[in-house]
């Protein structure tokens, strides 16, 4: 028996036969299992929004942590040394990209968290108002390609490293709004920043200690024009900072 919650109420599948609901609504089923489609939806390695790769990757690279769960409530730190065995700026590349098949891996994972939510982000805001865009550690260019579609006249840059800016034609979709979308190989640490209007952090501010955020908002703060802005999009960063909304 396969038990899937469905916004209509607990699908309970059954192999052969028929598949029957907590509701009393039966179906025929011919053979097999079937998949609900929300999980079809989300859960199929090669499916539009596909989460397949962020959940192995939260298996390999997440969960571990909630082993340090009280080493980090006491500590007050993140433990990436005893969950995995690296420490310093450079543990992103020692997790992540230790090869191609695990950066892809993980590129897979940040692509398919991305466009569950991208157009909502995207809207969010009136950004009709800017002309071009840089999306610091934009990975894929998930989220580039959405804004693209949703204001014609923005040109988007994806900054990331080279590693994965390499690999992200992978991800390329159909349309015209690709070519308002380019690619640009760097460290947003260490190299000097693409021009734009408005910078797009997503996903990124919560990856890092409070000292590395303030270098990196500052490397920002400094690249800006009077009157451009930063704008932390991320589905999880919770840091404030005046010139991020």
């Amino acid at each position: 028996m396969v038990f899937v919650l469905l916004p209509r109420g607990p699908q309970l599948w059954s192999r052969g036969g028929t598949s029957s609901s907590l509701t009393g609504r039966t179906s025929p089923v011919t053979s097999g299992y079937s998949n609900t489609p929300l999980a079809t939806l989300y859960l199929l390695s090669d499916g539009e929004y596909s989460l397949h790769s962020l959940i192995m990757t939260q298996e390999e690279v997440g969960w571990p942590f909630f082993s340090y769960l009280d080493f980090a409530v006491r500590e007050g730190t993140v433990q990436t040394q005893r969950a995995m065995g690296t420490a310093g700026e450079d543990h992103y590349q020692e997790c992540f990209y230790k090869n191609r098949e695990k950066k892809l891996q993980f590129m897979r994972a940040m692509h398919g968290h991305t466009k569950v939510a991208a157009r909502q982000v995207a809207t969010a805001f009136d950004l009709s108002g800017f002309t071009s865009a840089c999306d610091l550690g934009g990975s894929t260019g998930a989220l580039a390609y959405e804004l693209a579609r949703q204001y014609p006249g923005l040109k988007v840059t994806v900054f990331d490293l080279p590693e994965v800016i390499e690999d992200a034609v992978l991800f390329k979709p159909h349309g015209p709004q690709t070519g308002q979308v380019s690619f640009v190989p760097g460290d947003f640490f260490r190299d000097t920043l693409p021009e734009a209007d408005l910078y797009i952090l997503s996903k990124i501010l919560h990856n890092w200690p409070d000292d590395k955020v303030h270098q990196l908002l500052s490397r920002i703060s400094r690249s800006c024009k009077p009157g451009e802005t930063a704008s932390s999009t991320s589905f999880s960063d919770t840091h404030e900072d005046p010139s991020v909304f």
